[in-house]
């Protein structure tokens, strides 16, 4: 599982020094030379592979945040040249895709800007152009005294009622999954009345495929409602680049990080595509 961090955990005093250093009389610090270096050369040993030419590179993510922990990701994103572009941008943006690189404890990931995203904003409380080697937006230095649970409060309610729903879900798949697992066992093992335990195993193959689905409707509804909102507010950093840092701080992006801090999001990302591309189904009937 990735190490997440974000917007409900505690600030740190400052950025982790592995990836930051930190200047006499600077107010911010700037990108580990090592660090950057080895940003810009793997972005441009990939992408020669395909033939694109780097001309942007912005590092965002929980290690670019007072609020990170260590092993938080170090998330990049690569900016080219579409106009002498000549691949398949599907194909790229595909090999990007599950781009890790350990560093000093984090873990780096590239990934490349589709051409309808050409302008170098994030929708992000802090990120740094690597490129140019300084912040486009530099870290936010929340109150002293904050408590992401006193803060967030009515937000952090309303993703625990979202987590509860999906807590309901999971355990009734559980309990389903089991309940077909022994269906099976006893057919294997020569059930007594086969046709009685196949009705059985093919009734619970129904219930698990509904339940499974209703899981999955109910964690890419937040899903979507945070990509929405942050396309949203991409446009709006694209127009008007002086908007609040707080602006971030929204519904969908607390619930998003109330359900990732729990574990919840990386798993769930993995059963909603299988559903949608009909693995959950295709397995449920090899059994």
């Amino acid at each position: 599982m990735r190490a997440r961090s974000g917007i409900l955990d505690f600030p740190r005093e400052k950025l982790p020094s592995s990836l930051w250093l930190y200047e006499a009389e600077q107010p911010f610090p700037r990108i580990q030379p090592e660090l950057r270096a080895l940003i810009l050369k793997e972005a441009r040993h990939r992408l020669s592979k395909f033939g694109a030419k780097l001309v942007g590179a912005i590092l965002y993510g929980g290690a670019a945040s007072h609020q990170y922990h260590e092993g938080a990701d170090i998330d990049t994103s690569l900016y080219i040249d579409w106009k002498t572009f000549a691949g398949d941008e599907e194909i790229l943006q595909e090999a990007f895709k599950n781009v890790e690189i350990p560093y000093k404890g984090f873990k780096l990931h590239l990934f490349v800007k589709p051409s309808n995203q050409q302008e170098q904003v994030e929708v992000a409380d802090a990120y740094y152009d690597v490129l140019h080697d300084d912040w486009k937006l530099p870290p936010l230095i929340l109150p002293k005294d904050f408590d992401p649970e006193i803060y967030f409060k009515a937000f952090i309610e309303k993703a625990e009622k979202k987590a509860q729903a999906i807590d309901i879900l999971m355990g009734r798949v559980s309990r389903e999954w089991s309940k077909l697992k022994s269906a099976v066992q006893a057919l294997r093992e020569g059930a007594r009345d086969e046709d009685a335990v196949r009705n059985r195993v093919e009734l619970q193959k129904k219930i698990l495929l509904n339940l499974v689905e209703e899981l999955c409707r109910e964690f890419v509804e937040v899903w979507v409602g945070r990509r929405r909102m942050h396309d949203e507010m991409r446009k709006r950093y694209v127009m008007e680049r002086n908007i609040g840092k707080f602006e971030r701080f929204q519904p969908p992006e607390v619930t998003w990080k109330y359900l990732d801090q729990a574990g919840y999001a990386e798993f769930l990302k993995v059963l909603a595509k299988a559903n949608e591309e009909g693995v959950i189904k295709l397995l449920l009937d090899q059994l």
